[in-house]
């Protein structure tokens, strides 16, 4: 068995490196996506949906929903808006 020069080991390594690196990048890329894409999570208690207010969300799957849930106005002076 010949033995490799520290070079070659070297640049094994690093193409080993980059290919880990790649796959790890797209990997949380694919994760933060999917994140952005499905903003519907499940909620302490496991059931999927949308996470109520007593819970951190709205208790919504629309905005008009999630604005009356949350006791905002859609438009106009409000105790929340201020025109």
């Amino acid at each position: 068995m010949t033995k490799s020069s520290p070079v070659k080991t070297t640049r094994r390594y690093l193409i080993l490196l980059s290919f880990l690196f790649v796959a790890l990048t797209w990997f949380v890329v694919s994760q933060t996506a999917h994140a952005f894409t499905n903003p519907t999570q499940s909620p302490p208690n496991g059931t999927p949906g949308p996470i109520s207010v007593t819970d951190g969300g709205t208790g919504a799957s629309t905005v008009s929903g999630a604005r009356s849930n949350l006791g905002a106005a859609a438009s106009g002076a409000n105790t929340d808006i201020t025109s």
